[in-house]
Order: structure tokens, then C-alpha cells, then sequence
């Protein structure tokens, strides 16, 4: 998520490394690290001094302790942590990162975690490298502090410096990692660009060193530019009656000089400016889920109250339709953090004619108006085209009629029903975000239902572009689709990459059935996940009703269209058709179904169970339902469609048989976690010797599934995508900000 120069986020984030003087990276008369002990410390009356100033002023900030000040001055950490303030760990010995092989990193960060944690009982999940010094080589780093579980990290100096420098830009981002592929949310510092030269005026000697109106400017630099400044400092900085010892003059010169005047300068910004914790700021840009508030975010989340929040979706709650659940989750999670929100959908069920919904309810706090009841149905594309032009405009009078809104969220059922929100954003200065579930024209097009350079064709990709280049914010499902995206010119900017997502609270990672207690421990080990343990089976009434017994169920729920390639799928079906140990179990609706209910038929199959969809709380049983579940992506249409089920998939501990291309957002995430197979269309036999595998070996289907259920909670459940959401609501609107 980028912030843009309309948007200019006032929040700025606050930290303080927590070491002593003698601290300092090599320095020669400093080194011998049994002479630590017998030194005289400052630590703990300059930060109790930066404590008074922040209570002072209200503000709440980061704290990166040194596990060596933790185990020495424990009543110190414990200070900072009762008065509300983030502590992260700062390392145990302060030693550069370059200077280090990975096994002693290991053990300087676990230790430096264990001894924070003595201290004041809280277990850091941030980190800050001593002198920034992760560099270019060194980004093994970061696989090995997500070991240790650190979650976020402000270890990157964005420029060239004496112990550290590291490329990577000046705003908050997910920091690809080294080995692993995977992501960690990062917190760089931040650089005064003077032409070619880039400036740091916000940490340390640099914040001492230079003029307060060459720090003002940096600061307004920043927020002119939409980014938060990131501040650094430490207790030595406030301290001029510092212990000196020999070092080299320049090196004396940055050390000492302007130690008098950090407490006054900070005082005038802390005045002028507002601040919040590092973890806070990365809330705010959508790259962390609030698992950890502080009480920044807890005040954030009250002065929300007044941003109001308007969703246009033809299909809503109670719907049973991915776009309508995805909705309907966002909006829940939204009104129960302050936010005031309202959904305007269709009377009707989704594919089916009638009006059967009242036309206005409340839900769960969230305002719902229906409009238009569907006349047709699914029984031809002249039909479906008639109830999509016979919503948008109903919901265009609906959405003109309500009271401003914030913010409108506009997703992409029907086709171009962005348009509204085009309308609105240039009638009532409604902020408006395009959440694009499905690209249109492409889908249409990959299908073959328009043709390319058509008069149709153009029409409808212009539409598309104009809504895109117009809205303030695009949210896409993954990669791919953010670079089909790129593609039709959106600044990238405006893109936001939000993956679809499922509750694990809603989902529970439960066995599909019982396989004793040796099996499923081999499935924890071979999972490697720390820490796991077999879950208790519950009882699967769906096996009972459906009579299913204890076979090996090979599961797909959801909707099955024209992006969902069925035949590599009845050929499988084919294959096994005679093993009545296991059972093909199509749970929804779509185009595509009626061809495998006549291939099936065709065929006499008999080892297939064809249900329709089934009630939303009853989703976590069904899901649970699977030993193994398909998720399919017909080719072309990778990056224009991406099925959601994956996730509860991942929720429910279960593997996952993509059928698709390989390039597609799913494949990239089960290749990066391990927690299923990747099949090429038309390959049927690879599917079939994948089954197998699976049937043959319950523990290389328990330990994908627990990888997977992992996954989900690290990067992929409802709870952080959402708060990725609040992220961009807050930049987009520009509001929260402004009430701080």
C-alpha cells in the first residue's frame, strides 16, 4: 500500500534504541565487552527522561531494547513497557549483522527475545538491527528473526552509510526475504533527497547535527510526499555529560557534538508534529494485522467513528457467493472498528429470478438496501446482461438517494458497476475504491463470449480503463492480477495488493478422519510447525447425511464457470471411477456444472456426490468435509479471476490439487508454502497419481494441510487482509489522521 501526495499522512513513527554509551559500533576502546559492567551507565536516567517527555505529551512510541540493558537493568524495561509503549529487540550485543554467520545471529536475536521477556513478561515481535547493518548479502536475516517469530522489522537504512545501507526505498513495504521467497513487513528509515544526495535528518548524530529548520523541511518534505517520517534516537543522544573515550575526530565529532540540544528539539516536534509507534504506522499502511494494539491504535480506532463506508455489490449477505461472503466479512469487521457502513445490493438470491430479500435490514450493524430483483436469472447472456443494467441503474438512483458517504467500495458484480462510483465521487467528493473480484472485459473475452477489437471489445475495455485511471484506490486479489493491472497504465501508486482471505475462527483446522495419534504426530513433525499438535476430530455430519462414511473425499465447493476448466477433472473422475474408497464430492452452482453432471452421467459414475450450495454456517463443516480439496483456473484467465476457496482451504488444515496454470497467484502460494500440488490443465493422469499419493500417505496430507493452516494465520486470514483494508480506508479518506 502506497500513500499518495493528496493523502499526506501526519503520523509520524517514533523509536528509540535502547543502549548505552558504550554501545557504540567499533570503537576500539569499547570492544572488550568485559569492561561493559565496570563502565559508568547513563541508560537508565536518560530514558527514564525520554519516558517524562512522552507522558508529557501524550505520545506513545517504539522501543528497541538491547537484551544485554534487559538482563542488567530489567525494572528499566518494565518501566517502559507500564507506560504503554512498544518494545522490540534491538539485538543482545549490538554487534553488526554483516560482522555475524547466520548460526550467531540465531542465538544473539533468541537470546536478546528471552531476555526482554524476563524483564517485563512481554515477548518482542519487532526488530531493529544495530547500526541498520542488514546490507546487500545479509537478507537471511529475515528468514531467521520470522523463526524466532519476529512479525515486523525497521532494520533498512535506505542509502550509504558507515555500518549499513541497504536499497530498498524509503516508504513502508513488504520486504521480500532471502532463502524462504516470503514476505515481511519492513519500516525503512526515510531520506531528504537534495537532487542526487540522499539526507537523513530524522535519527541519531544526523538529527543532532543539523539545523531544526533543515529537520522541519524534512519533515514537510515527507509529508508533501505522503510518507511518514521515521525517527530514531537513542539515550546517549540526551546525555552531555556522556562519558568520552579515544576514537577518531570525525567520529568524535558525531558522537558528541549537539548532545544538549536532542531534548529541546525533540520537544518542538513532539509540539509541532504527531507521532505513534513503528508497529502503529505499519497498521496504517495495511501491512500489519492489529493483533498487537497499542494505545495509539486503540485511540485511532475510536476517532474513526465518523468515516462512513457505502459497498455496491449486486450480491450481498445472506448470499452464499464468494464476492457476497468477502463482502459482507469486510463490512462486519469494519462497523465492529468504528467504522459506520451501509451495502446496497439485489433483492435476489445470485442466478436465481425473484425477488426473495427485503428490500432494507440490518445486519450485524451493517445498513443494508436491495434494490432490483433479478427478472431472469442464469438462462442466457441477453438475460443476465438485462438484470445487470436493470441493478446498476436502480442502484445508481439508491446510491445518489442516501446520505454522503466516505467512501464507496465498488466491486465488480455486476460489470462496471465502478461506474456509480465514478458518479459519486464526482457528485458528492465521495472517496472511491475499485475492488476488483474479476477484470472485465477480459473474463468475457479469455471466455470467448466477446471477441477481441470488437466494437464491443473496445467499448467495454475503455469503460474499465476510465474506471480505473479515475478511481483513488485499486485493491487486487495477487501478483498477477496487479500486473494485469499495470498493464492497462494504472500508476502503480493507486494499486493495492489485498489477498482474498478466510476466518480461522470461522474455519477450524479440525481432521476430516481419525487416523491415530502416530500418524498425525509424523504429520506435525514432517509439517514443520513448531509448536503444533493434532487437533481433536470432530464428527462430520456431512459424511453421515451424505453417506460418505470414512472414504477419502475429494472436495470442490464454490462456484464452477467459464474461468474453471472441468475436463482434466472428468478424466480423473474417469480413472477412478471403480474405487468406491473414494468419493468426488462438487458442492454450488456455475455454468460449468451441468457439464460434469452429463459427463458423469454419461460415464455411469457413481463415486461422485453433486449437492448444491449449502448454508454460510455451515461453511467450516463443509470445508472440514475435504481430505484433499481442487481449486481450478482455466488457462488465460490467471490474474483475472482467483478462486477464494483456496483460503478457507488453507483455514480447514486440508492440501490443495490446483488444476491451472502455474503462473497463477494460487500456484505461487502453494509452491512458496508447500501445501499442495500444482497440475497443468489437461493433465489428468498427473491428478490422478496425486490422489493416490495422498490417499496412500495421510501424513503428507496432514503436514501440507498444517503448513497451509500456518500460512493462513501468518499472512492470509480475514483479520490481517481487513486491517490491510482500515489501511487504505484511513489513506484513502485522509481522515483519521487529521483527528489525531
Amino acid at each position: 500500500m502506497v500513500w499518495t501526495s493528496r493523502q499526506r499522512p501526519r503520523v509520524n513513527a517514533l523509536s528509540f534504541d535502547i543502549e548505552d554509551w558504550f554501545h557504540l559500533v567499533d570503537i576500539d576502546a569499547l570492544e572488550d565487552r568485559s569492561t561493559w559492567d565496570s563502565r559508568e551507565s547513563i541508560v537508565e536516567v536518560r530514558t527514564d527522561e525520554i519516558l517524562a517527555t512522552l507522558d508529557r505529551h501524550g505520545v506513545k512510541a517504539t522501543f528497541f531494547v538491547l537484551g544485554w540493558i534487559a538482563d542488567r537493568y530489567p525494572a528499566l524495561v518494565q518501566r517502559i513497557a507500564d507506560a504503554g509503549h512498544e518494545i522490540g529487540s534491538h539485538s543482545y550485543w549490538h554487534r553488526p549483522v554483516y560482522t555475524l554467520t547466520q548460526e550467531q545471529f540465531r542465538e544473539d536475536t533468541i537470546r536478546s527475545l528471552d531476555a526482554i521477556e524476563r524483564a517485563c513478561g512481554i515477548r518482542p515481535i519487532c526488530y531493529r538491527a544495530p547500526s541498520f547493518s542488514i546490507i546487500p548479502g545479509c537478507e537471511w536475516a529475515f528468514d531467521i528473526l520470522t523463526e524466532c517469530g519476529i512479525e515486523w522489522d525497521s532494520s533498512l537504512f535506505p542509502g550509504g552509510r558507515g555500518h549499513g545501507g541497504y536499497p530498498c526505498g524509503d516508504r513502508p513495504l513488504l520486504f521480500q526475504m532471502g532463502q524462504s521467497g516470503r514476505r515481511i513487513p519492513e519500516l525503512p528509515l526515510g531520506l531528504m533527497r537534495l537532487g542526487p544526495i540522499g539526507v537523513c535528518f530524522s535519527g541519531g548524530g544526523y538529527f543532532r547535527l543539523l539545523p531544526k529548520w533543515l529537520v522541519r523541511a524534512g519533515f514537510e518534505l515527507h509529508r508533501w510526499r505522503g510518507l511518514p517520517v521515521v525517527m530514531y534516537l537513542h539515550p546517549r543522544d540526551f546525555a552531555p555529560d556522556c562519558p568520552r573515550v579515544p576514537m577518531p575526530l570525525l567520529r568524535r565529532f558525531k558522537s558528541y557534538v549537539g548532545l544538549g540540544s536532542t531534548a529541546k528539539k525533540l520537544d518542538e516536534l513532539l509540539c509541532r508534529y504527531q507521532f505513534a509507534p513503528c508497529g502503529d504506522i505499519l497498521l496504517r499502511a495495511g501491512l500489519l494485522a492489529p493483533r498487537h494494539p497499542t494505545v495509539v491504535a486503540a485511540k485511532a480506532q475510536q476517532t474513526v467513528q465518523r468515516i462512513r463506508v457505502l459497498l455496491l455489490n449486486q450480491v450481498f449477505w445472506p448470499d452464499v457467493a464468494a464476492t457476497a461472503q468477502h463482502a459482507f466479512d469486510l463490512a462486519k469487521y469494519l462497523h465492529a472498528h468504528g467504522f459506520k457502513v451501509s451495502a446496497i445490493a439485489s433483492r435476489s438470491i445470485y442466478g436465481h429470478a425473484g425477488s426473495v430479500l427485503p428490500s432494507a435490514e440490518t445486519a450485524d450493524g451493517v445498513e443494508i438496501h436491495r434494490v432490483a430483483a433479478s427478472v431472469f436469472g442464469k438462462k442466457g447472456i441477453a438475460s443476465r446482461s438485462f438484470d445487470f443494467v436493470s441493478f446498476n441503474i436502480t442502484c445508481l438512483f439508491k446510491a445518489f438517494a442516501l446520505p454522503r458517504h466516505d467512501v464507496v467500495i465498488c466491486l465488480t458484480t455486476p460489470p462496471f458497476i465502478a461506474l456509480i462510483g465514478l458518479f459519486l465521487r464526482w457528485t458528492k467528493g465521495t472517496r472511491f475504491v475499485f475492488w476488483t473480484m474479476d477484470l472485465y472485459p477480459d473474463v468475457p473475452l479469455a471466455a470467448g463470449v466477446i471477441k477481441p477489437r470488437t466494437f464491443t471489445h473496445r467499448l467495454f475495455d475503455r469503460l474499465d480503463r476510465f474506471c480505473l485511471h479515475h478511481a483513488d484506490a485499486v485493491v487486487v486479489l495477487g501478483r498477477c492480477m496487479r500486473d494485469r493491472i499495470l498493464a492497462k497504465g494504472v500508476e502503480p501508486s493507486r494499486i493495492t495488493v489485498i489477498n482474498p482471505w478466510a476466518n480461522p475462527d470461522e474455519v477450524l483446522g479440525t481432521p476430516a478422519r481419525r487416523f491415530g495419534p502416530e500418524v498425525e504426530a509424523v504429520a506435525v513433525a514432517r509439517g514443520s510447525v513448531p509448536g503444533s499438535k493434532p487437533a481433536t476430530l470432530v464428527p462430520n455430519a456431512y459424511r453421515v447425511e451424505w453417506e460418505i462414511g470414512d472414504r477419502f473425499v475429494i472436495e470442490y465447493s464454490g462456484n464452477c464457470g467459464v474461468g474453471h476448466d472441468v475436463s482434466t477433472v472428468c478424466n480423473a473422475m474417469l480413472d477412478l471411477r471403480d474405487d468406491d474408497e473414494i468419493r468426488w464430492v462438487i458442492v454450488g452452482g456455475g455454468v460449468a456444472r451441468p457439464r460434469i453432471q452429463e459427463f458423469i452421467a454419461h460415464h455411469d459414475i457413481r463415486n461422485v456426490v453433486m449437492k448444491p450450495y449449502q448454508p454460510r454456517k455451515r461453511l467450516g463443516e463443509l470445508i472440514a468435509l475435504g481430505d484433499v480439496h481442487l481449486v481450478l483456473v482455466a488457462d488465460g484467465f490467471e490474474g483475472l479471476l482467483l478462486p477464494s476457496k483456496f483460503y478457507g482451504v488453507m483455514a480447514a488444515s486440508r492440501p490443495t490439487l490446483y488444476v491451472g496454470p502455474s503462473s497463477g497467484e494460487v500456484a505461487q502460494v502453494i509452491s512458496d508454502e508447500k501445501c499442495g500440488y500444482v497440475i497443468q490443465n489437461g493433465d489428468s493422469a498427473m491428478l490422478v497419481r496425486s490422489i493416490r499419493e495422498l490417499q496412500r500417505e495421510p501424513t503428507v496430507a496432514l503436514s501440507m494441510g498444517l503448513r497451509g493452516r500456518l500460512a493462513l494465520e501468518r499472512s492470509y486470514s480475514m483479520q490481517i487482509a481487513c486491517a490491510q483494508w482500515i489501511g487504505l480506508i484511513d489513506a484513502v479518506v485522509g481522515r483519521r489522521d487529521d483527528s489525531l
